[in-house]
């Protein structure tokens, strides 16, 4: 999904870099009075330049949604699968395919003068009806409410459907007139109702446009933030669409958030990436729902483990419908070998200081190094993700304006691949900048116990497992039951409790708290066989207890888990039980025993301090390089993996 997202994207730049601004710089009392603007294509005279990206032919594409739309209206209690099913069918006999290369449509080929003119009657009269028209600027009307869509999707008539709908809106609710609470309305309401598991997403080989969103009820984020958008600016709202390009300390993940262009700050409180979970706003830097999310006290974690609430923030962009002059400016001086087309656009502004306390960091390229363009990059899943840009200046600095705080950059340079030219440094959270210099004269040892941040959406299953029993029996009702173990406490890997005098069960419970529920990845029970332990094989589930996942809790397989008041364990006759292990509900990035791991550290490239087989829940490593970054690797399973520091015995993510 992301790679063909970014075949469009790539596509569709070739066209909006050839779009101009409008210049005015009339303030909204003026051009308000301005009637000719209702009847005109749009100012910038976009609808002739802008394009429609997509796989298949245009026409059949028209007409599966307008069939599948048709056969949802008529019948509004065809459930979820079976429109997945008529879907599939409706794609195939259309012979719409998802894999055909995707290709350019100008817009003027299938979009009719009177759709456009239409579109442009709707959002002007939709803002003059607002309560805060005289808020927005005839730049931002041309950039953020006039559009006739967001992007490059397919054109459908989301505004006289949703200016419609908006008008019954305010009339059963009129507190919505006001900007804020019409605002609040879709970012909390539109927003959530798309459901985030995407089934129908593969019969549509274009980004999504509001028909789709409409029809289908799922989306991902960027989806989400999409179809309030569209709710927003047919409300005569303007909308914006601010992406984060890459994040400060988890894998790359597209993400976006709604804001609105008569605000110079977003936010009530500026974000300041230092993971208090005071301030966390849904939808942009919280790990998890705030209101969901469980505090974790210093004293209730391990040595070593501290859990991350927040989701650092480095850049936010806003897309613009036009070109910016700034950055048709700025890509005219730069060679086009140099330009990192993932990041750059030519719609685009950044919008960073409207959400982050930011910082101006500086850095300095060698002088026989003969380039153009300077790159801020974080970490990614196994690379490095550029995140920031600027021109070098004619001795070879770079200055970086409004940059997040407290997060590990790279300073790069691109010509077809990404170089360094200046150490990995700490932007901390006061703006200086921290170099990280490997350091092989002064050797550290070093206890690893987890290759990925503690996020607190894995941290709180920990809670659920607190106070959970552990009982065995003979009986299958649990009538002579015997109380092996209570689990005190947060558990974030895998627990074993020895018996030094082994019972005998045929049957073994673990059970939630009354109230509660068992998020349980493993549970495994050893038996004493001649002087050696040996895990109890072929266990059985008592019929009943957990349906749907019953075997989750006894496959060895920690990525997946079982969700329920409690599991039973039949062994099939009674056995010594010297051991058992559990494990929570997890995200499997915690050192696991006989997995195969690989530690690296950062000296101007990455530098392997060997390969480990971990014996225990930690991993021991001595006569390491210090004062750099590092990387632990699991060889055996699993993607999920960051970069670190290493301070006073713990490991700093980032």
């Amino acid at each position: 999904m992301t790679n063909r997202i970014t075949q469009y994207i790539f596509i569709l730049s070739i066209f909006t870099i050839s779009c101009s601004n409008d210049k005015s710089g009339k303030n909204p009392d003026y051009w308000l009075n301005e009637k000719s603007i209702i009847i005109q294509y749009p100012t910038d005279s976009s609808y002739l330049k802008k394009a429609t990206v997509l796989s298949g032919k245009i026409n059949p594409l028209l007409k599966f949604v307008g069939l599948l739309d048709g056969i949802k209206r008529k019948d509004s209690t065809l459930s979820k699968e079976n429109l997945d099913s008529i879907a599939g069918l409706l794609s195939k006999s259309l012979g719409i395919s998802v894999n055909d290369k995707p290709y350019v449509v100008l817009d003027k080929k299938y979009i009719s003068k009177d759709k456009i003119v239409n579109n442009n009657q709707l959002a002007y009269k939709a803002l003059l009806e607002s309560n805060w028209k005289h808020t927005v600027s005839f730049k931002d009307y041309q950039e953020y409410l006039l559009p006739y869509k967001l992007t490059n999707e397919i054109y459908d008539n989301w505004r006289d459907t949703l200016y419609s709908y908006h008008q019954k809106l305010i009339a059963s609710q009129p507190v919505l007139k006001n900007l804020d609470s019409i605002y609040k309305y879709h970012i909390s309401k539109t927003y959530n109702s798309l459901s985030s598991k995407v089934s129908m997403r593969k019969y549509f080989p274009s980004e999504e446009n509001y028909s789709w969103m409409n029809i289908t009820k799922e989306g991902d984020c960027v989806s989400r933030c999409r179809y309030a958008i569209y709710h927003l600016r047919a409300a005569g709202a303007p909308a914006t669409y601010d992406y984060i390009p890459n994040w400060g300390n988890r894998p790359f993940s597209r993400h976006a958030y709604v804001g609105l262009a008569n605000k110079e700050i977003q936010i009530s409180k500026l974000l300041e990436n230092n993971n208090n979970p005071k301030n966390m706003v849904d939808n942009l830097n919280a790990a998890m729902s705030p209101k969901k999310m469980k505090i974790f006290e210093a004293k209730d974690l391990p040595k070593g483990l501290y859990v991350e609430y927040e989701k650092t923030i480095p850049k936010i962009y806003r897309q613009t419908w036009t070109a910016q002059d700034e950055m048709k400016s700025l890509l005219s001086k730069i060679p086009s070998e140099e330009l990192f087309t993932d990041l750059i656009k030519t719609n685009m502004i950044d919008v960073t200081a409207q959400y982050l306390q930011t910082a101006t960091v500086e850095t300095t390229k060698s002088l026989f190094e003969n380039k153009s363009m300077a790159y801020l990059a974080s970490f990614d899943t196994n690379n490095w993700s550029p995140v920031a840009f600027t021109a070098f200046n004619w001795y070879g600095k770079a200055t970086f304006k409004d940059v997040g705080k407290n997060i590990v950059y790279l300073p790069m340079t691109y010509n077809g691949t990404l170089t360094p030219y200046e150490n990995p440094f700490i932007l901390d959270n006061s703006g200086v900048k921290k170099e990280l210099i490997c350091n092989k004269d002064k050797r550290i040892n070093m206890k690893l116990i987890r290759k990925f941040p503690l996020f607190s959406y894995t941290a709180t299953h920990s809670a659920d497992l607190d106070g959970c029993r552990i009982e065995g029996s003979n009986d299958p009702d649990f009538n002579d039951a015997k109380l092996l173990h209570v689990v005190n406490g947060l558990v974030f890997s895998t627990e074993q409790v020895d018996f030094k005098k082994p019972s005998s069960f045929r049957y073994i419970k673990m059970i939630a708290p009354e109230g509660g529920k068992l998020r349980l990845a493993e549970i495994e029970c050893f038996a004493n066989n001649n002087g050696s332990l040996k895990k109890v094989e072929d266990v059985n589930y008592l019929k009943g207890i957990l349906e749907g996942q019953k075997g989750n809790a006894f496959d060895g397989d920690f990525s997946n888990h079982l969700v329920g008041g409690g599991v039973k364990l039949d062994f099939g006759a009674s056995v010594p039980i010297s051991r058992i292990r559990y494990t929570p509900m997890n995200d499997s990035n915690y050192v696991i025993p006989n997995y195969e791991y690989e530690l690296f550290y950062w000296d101007n490239t990455w530098v392997s301090a060997g390969k480990k087989v971990a014996h225990n829940d930690y991993l021991s490593y001595t006569n390491i390089p210090s004062g750099t970054i590092y990387w632990l690797r699991c060889l055996t399973a699993g993607k999920e993996e960051r970069i670190f520091t290493y301070k006073n015995d713990t490991q700093i993510w980032w």
